[in-house]
């Protein structure tokens, strides 16, 4: 039957100094726990055995007092090679509330911004700063989108619409809801290589193209025995 239990809590690293990036520096300072408390737990399964360290700290950055909260866990079955290269040790697993990215400082006027743009900002920097590449990329994407709405950038291709309102480094197209769609007869499609729908094969244009192009002339005809 499997059992878990935990030991009384400790304090030992109340007092100890810790490097950790500061939302408001902008960089990994050195930070003291001004209150930690840690848990050690075990789980037993007959032979299988799972040790468990946790440890929850409030944290002061020495540079500018900002308080952050600091969760430490280890545990016997996520190891890494020791620094002195002799055996192995429990890996380090640390989350910091508010979540944050060293060097990701924000914006200093981004109170500025238009409502939706800032929304869209603030919740894109809260994502990248938890870890999750995948919604970071999705907002950053609807970030640009936001600010070519706001500054009504249109075109044809999506360079020509990030040009204009100002983006670079993007590779999708952004069109204003309220923009007409362009035809797709008698020009280019957007599709770079293809042509247009009236010189294609498949189209009703280009069918009567080709049997045009294969119709045998009146004189030739004649020439032909019966």
């Amino acid at each position: 039957m499997a059992t878990e239990s935990r030991a009384d809590p400790t304090s030992k690293s109340e007092g100890t100094s810790v490097t950790a990036p500061c939302s408001t520096c902008g960089r990994p300072t050195r930070h003291v726990a001004i209150k930690a408390i840690e848990y050690s737990s075990e789980y037993r399964d007959g032979d299988f055995t799972i040790d468990a360290w946790d440890n929850y700290q409030i944290i002061e950055c020495q540079g500018c007092q900002t308080i952050s909260f600091r969760h430490l866990h280890q545990d016997s079955e996520d190891l890494e090679p020791a620094e002195d290269g002799d055996g192995l040790v429990p890996s380090d697993s640390i989350k910091l509330y508010p979540s944050r990215v060293a060097g990701r400082r924000a914006l200093e006027n981004a109170h500025l911004l238009p409502w939706a743009i800032k929304r869209i900002y603030d919740e894109t920097r809260e994502v990248l700063g938890s870890g999750l590449h995948v919604l970071a990329g999705i907002g950053l994407r609807a970030l640009v989108e936001a600010v070519c709405n706001e500054r009504q950038a249109t075109g044809k291709q999506p360079r020509e619409a990030y040009r204009r309102a100002g983006v670079s480094g993007c590779s999708h197209g952004v069109r204003r809801r309220d923009s007409p769609q362009p035809s797709p007869y008698g020009e280019r499609s957007r599709t770079r290589g293809k042509a247009p729908l009236s010189r294609r094969p498949g189209s009703r244009a280009g069918r009567g193209r080709v049997r045009a192009q294969w119709r045998v002339p009146p004189s030739e005809a004649r020439e032909q025995p019966a």
